[in-house]
């Protein structure tokens, strides 16, 4: 160490740190400014239309963009889903044919708890969805359609789903997720019909609101519980209910 009567003097110390102070203050009115960014304005292209590859037109449900710049389709108006490559920037063709994929529909056995229908179908129209850290589409609930006679002709009900979906996109597959959900509802089942879903930054997905049934032609049951899902997780940890029906805020 240097001996003490080599150091600074206490007034240069004191000096040399108002100059520095001065120095700091006044640097940024010099500092050069980043250069103005021309005003660009968004513009809508004209109109361009779609049908499927079978010559049929469609309705897009549910959109979903993809990480490669894709946007997912898929609704009720048919069996397939869609992927739309947006055109060019500056290109406008008037139609674009789609060659389409095979959505999820299932048939489950009539049975408890709601009896013995004559049809029950389950399709993925009405589900909530967004996608995973991975790429992958991750669809919460859907529709399940129920069909009965009664006294007064054909009757059809419609239910939340009780399980996610996930589509990964290369290739192009559908797959279920075995453990059905837990949050329950007002009647005590843990179906989403139109929840909300959205990805943590941890990966996990998080299922919020939504219908448990729903009764035409407009009164519903809602399910206000809140649960997350965890990737890669089986069983028991699958999901994990954060908030009950109960203890989750009324919705308004």
């Amino acid at each position: 160490m240097a001996p003490l009567s080599s150091w600074p003097h206490p007034g240069c110390a004191v000096r040399g740190a108002v100059l520095l102070l001065l120095i700091v203050v006044a640097a940024p009115e010099s500092w050069p400014q980043p250069p103005a960014r021309a005003a660009v304005n968004d513009v809508w292209s004209p109109v361009i239309g779609w049908k499927a590859h079978t010559g049929q037109t469609f309705a897009g449900i549910h959109a979903t963009l993809m990480k490669d710049g894709r946007i997912l389709l898929f609704g009720v108006d048919s069996p397939f889903g869609y992927f739309v490559t947006p055109p060019p920037v500056g290109s406008a063709p008037a139609e674009i044919t789609l060659r389409g994929f095979r959505t999820p529909v299932e048939f489950p056995e009539p049975g408890l708890p709601f009896g013995p229908f004559l049809n029950i179908k389950d399709t993925l129209y009405c589900a909530g969805h967004t996608t995973m850290a991975d790429g992958s589409v991750f669809v919460v609930g859907g529709t399940r359609t129920l069909s009965l006679f009664t006294p007064g002709g054909l009757a059809t009900l419609f239910v939340g789903l009780d399980y996610a979906s996930v589509l990964g996109s290369s290739p192009v597959t559908w797959r279920r997720i075995p453990e059905k959900m837990k949050g329950t509802g007002e009647l005590n089942a843990p179906d989403r019909w139109y929840p909300q879903v959205t990805r943590l930054p941890d990966g996990r997905m998080l299922a919020t609101a939504g219908a448990d049934y729903v009764v035409p032609p407009a009164a519903t049951s809602t399910n206000r519980s809140v649960e997350v899902y965890t990737p890669g997780a089986t069983g028991a940890a699958a999901w994990t209910v954060l908030s009950t029906h109960q203890q989750s805020p009324q919705e308004i």
